[in-house]
């Protein structure tokens, strides 16, 4: 019994806030907000760098062609460039062709970084800035990696809070596998545990996935617009802040799945509901024999089958309101509970369904 209560204290709490969507990107703009990097100088032209998107720090020498990543600040210290003038024009070059989000030059004497190259990097669209040698550049990986694993388990914390919102505010599953979708750019399809579609966001789904099971409930599978694109597959933000809500919506259809009528005939086999609801209904059963006038425990069943509803139970009952408001009260004097009360209710209702007379 105390299950039940619980679930239905649960649905009980609603919220409204749904929010907008939010972008699961550490950018470069807020790299140099942030002020990781001690001593940052930016050598090529200011611009706006809220679409360049950073995904980690690697260190880097010539060739790097092989080695840089879309989304990589690479960090050198331009070793070769003393014996070969076009250095930093190569450098760029290649760094700006792997779709680099930046370059970090360390220099240990005074150098300038040669106007050409400037100009190219302005022309490619790749920043280009200088830091003091003292710095370690495993000290600026380490905080580039923390900065933008930070960002993104903010994305999933909130998310996660949008997703409760949801949940509470009773709104279909399909919201809750749009608001996965847009807030993490992929497709989106929950299934429960026999397969069967529940709710999809996008229309691409294609083999390259990955599917998450939702404790035995259902499953949740990603379809990244980019099969290359690892950036929305992360196991543990998943498993920590989006798999615990969707089982949340799974359950409850499972709980709604379940027909009254097998509740209720699990109820009708238990000695102890059977004797707790011969206790609980004795005065009303004993007042309904005496008088039979006002049919109390037809008009509990009555009220409790129309959702508590005093102006719809009257009408079913064909009685008028203030008739209704006496029978209810009379039910409240003869049983002991009150039917303002959410477990006397609840206690009400398992005996009222289940008893058989």
């Amino acid at each position: 019994m105390c299950f039940f209560v619980n679930m239905i204290d649960r649905f009980d709490i609603i919220h409204s806030i749904k929010g907008e969507m939010v972008i699961m990107e550490y950018t470069l703009k807020k790299l140099i907000e942030d002020k990781i990097v001690t001593g940052l100088e930016l050598a090529s032209e200011e611009k706006d760098f809220s679409d360049t998107v950073i995904r980690k720090a690697n260190v880097q020498e010539m060739p790097i062609d092989e080695f840089v990543e879309p989304g990589d600040i690479v960090l050198t210290i331009a070793l070769g460039s003393e014996n070969d003038p076009d250095y930093f024009d190569k450098f760029i070059k290649s760094a700006a062709a792997s779709q680099a989000a930046g370059i970090m030059f360390a220099f240990k004497e005074e150098k300038r970084i040669p106007v050409s190259a400037i100009d190219l990097a302005n022309k490619n669209g790749i920043a280009v800035f200088t830091i003091p040698w003292e710095e370690k550049f495993i000290d600026i990986q380490n905080s580039i990696i923390r900065a933008v694993s930070e960002e993104e388990l903010r994305v999933f914390r909130s998310i996660n809070s949008r997703l409760e919102d949801i949940f509470y505010n009773g709104d279909d599953i399909k919201a809750a596998a749009e608001c996965i979708g847009k807030n993490l750019r992929c497709d989106v399809l929950v299934e429960d545990n026999k397969g069967k579609p529940l709710a999809q966001y996008g229309g691409k789904m294609h083999a390259d996935c990955r599917n998450y099971n939702l404790k035995n409930t259902g499953n949740l599978y990603l379809f990244s617009p980019d099969p290359k694109n690892e950036d929305i597959y992360n196991k543990n933000a998943i498993s920590r802040f989006i798999l615990p809500m969707l089982s949340l919506w799974l359950a409850r259809k499972q709980i709604r799945d379940i027909s009254a009528q097998t509740i209720i005939e699990s109820f009708r086999q238990s000695h102890d509901v059977n004797e707790g609801a011969s206790d609980a209904l004795a005065g009303i059963l004993k007042y309904d024999d005496a008088s039979g006038s006002m049919e109390l425990l037809k008009t509990l069943r009555t009220y409790i089958m129309n959702n508590y509803n005093v102006s719809e139970t009257a009408r079913k009952l064909f009685i008028h309101r203030q008739s209704l408001l006496a029978r209810l009260q009379k039910i409240e004097d003869l049983t002991g509970m009150s039917l303002k009360d959410h477990y006397d209710l609840f206690v009400l209702e398992v005996f009222a369904r289940g008893y058989e007379k």
